[in-house]
């Protein structure tokens, strides 16, 4: 592992972290690049996140001093934190924090601009995260053995008695176990599950998961060590999937649900670049089988079904998401999808039979294109045995044939206006007209052809 990192070429949010750092040194301040971002650079990747840990100068010194380079924002005084105003470069002084609740700024705070180094690193979640650069030397400083961490892949706490102080960082070791993919250390795994999570708000749990999906080439790496975490009974429309048995039928060689669903959030990572919608993409795919638990049978002879899974999934999910996040407008995108998940294979196997009017209906209530690459990832994502996308492509075709836009709902082509103008009276059984008109364009009927229909229909009732 390195033992100096250089910048030649270096981001432009870390060649301003540097002049920064420059004239905090000519101050006399002692400055060290500190968290992810030194991590990162070891680990080969760029990033825009900076945080600097400053030695030796206090809070108002530090502000006078930068001030002159770039405006900083003071939001985060009591805790010693200064923020590069339009950059992601914090500037902070050296601090022992104690936890005084689940919220993120629920802290008691003691800054002490003179802290021996290794003292103030303790506060830190994990030794890869705990390493240090001297922006003066160029030179790593690593207080608690991560680079050792890093190069054997491991994720390890730093301290026993200061990890519990924020307890999202049970969150983040399945966050950074997948975006790394590091495996948690036995004697963190065994704290993790004696802290307490159920206070944090929702959505710092929420960011983390987002990371994970979002982020992870494999997401699996992370999600797995939600049992050994002691996290999944938290979520018991997850727990369940464990142990519930697929058909090896379909299903060659995996374990249970909750294998499976691993396998297809993989999958799905793959296919994040073609969405639309990514993050919809990923909850829905982690979300597909939450059904399954309850529709699962196993006859006699072995064989299992989950017939309807899908359609019991949606409420499942429903539940599952509203616990974890408050944005609605997700939510409502990835119930269709789990939904109507199984929609592209049933069609298919009926594929003589299925008219356009079909199609149209499924479109109007799904976003098609993600469905196909949920159905994609559902269905290509096995173990062993044959796989095959003929359903994809034949459903993508008949879609494109229909000149369909992926979530967006077929606009009425007969309109109240159009009523009106063949002479029928706005009245209680408009609205029946109008939506019986709209079922018509669904099944292809043209437009002349409706109203001519319509034009009838009112004529019997008076209208």
């Amino acid at each position: 592992m390195h033992k100096a990192i250089t910048f030649g070429n270096a981001s432009d949010e870390e060649r301003l972290a540097m002049t920064i750092a420059k004239r905090l040194m000519q101050a006399g301040a002692r400055c060290y690049l500190v968290g992810g971002a030194v991590r990162d650079r070891l680990l080969g990747i760029y990033t825009t996140d900076i945080d600097i840990e400053v030695y030796g100068l206090s809070y108002e010194e530090i502000a006078q001093l930068i001030n002159p380079i770039l405006h900083v924002d003071l939001v985060g005084k009591q805790f010693g934190v200064l923020k590069a105003h339009g950059h992601d470069i914090d500037i902070a002084l050296p601090r022992i924090e104690k936890n005084t609740g689940a919220g993120h700024r629920d802290f008691d705070v003691t800054v002490d601009p003179e802290l021996d180094i290794y003292q103030a690193s303790r506060r830190r979640d994990f030794t890869i995260n705990a390493i240090m650069l001297d922006l003066s030397t160029m030179e790593i400083i690593d207080p608690h053995g991560g680079l050792k961490d890093l190069e054997s892949h491991v994720l390890r706490h730093v301290d026993d008695n200061t990890f519990a102080d924020d307890p999202l960082r049970v969150y983040r070791a399945m966050q950074f176990a997948g975006r790394l993919e590091y495996t948690i250390a036995p004697e963190t795994l065994a704290l993790c599950r004696h802290v307490d999570t159920t206070a944090l708000p929702k959505e710092r749990i929420y960011n983390e998961f987002k990371k994970l999906l979002l982020q992870a080439k494999r997401p699996s790496m992370g999600l797995k060590y939600m049992p050994d975490l002691g996290l999944i009974q938290q979520y018991p429309e997850l727990a369940a999937l464990i142990g519930n048995p697929e058909d090896p039928k379909y299903h060659p060689g995996e374990r249970d649900t909750w294998e499976h669903t691993l396998m297809v959030v993989d999958y799905a990572a793959n296919l994040r670049e073609k969405s639309m919608h990514p993050d919809v993409l990923m909850w829905a795919a982690l979300c597909h089988d939450v059904g399954k638990p309850l529709a699962t049978h196993v006859s006699k002879n072995g064989r299992v079904s989950a017939t309807g899974h899908d359609k019991i999934g949606r409420s499942i999910a429903e539940t599952l998401l509203n616990r974890i996040t408050e944005h609605k407008h997700l939510i409502k995108a990835v119930l269709p999808l789990v939904e109507y998940h199984m929609q592209p294979l049933l069609l298919y196997k009926q594929k003589n039979k299925v008219t356009d009017g079909q199609l149209r209906r499924l479109a109007n209530s799904v976003n098609y294109h993600e469905l196909l690459l949920l159905s994609e990832a559902d269905t290509m994502s096995k173990k062993s045995g044959a796989v095959s996308d003929a359903h994809i492509k034949w459903l993508r075709s008949r879609f494109d044939a229909l000149n369909l836009i992926p979530g967006q709902k077929i606009k009425p082509i007969v309109q109240g206006k159009d009523l009106i103008a063949i002479g029928l009276r706005p009245g209680k059984l408009f609205s029946d007209l109008l939506h019986q008109a709209y079922e018509y364009q669904l099944d292809g009927m043209p437009k002349e052809e409706i109203l001519e229909i319509i034009k009838q229909k009112a004529a019997s009732h008076n209208i």
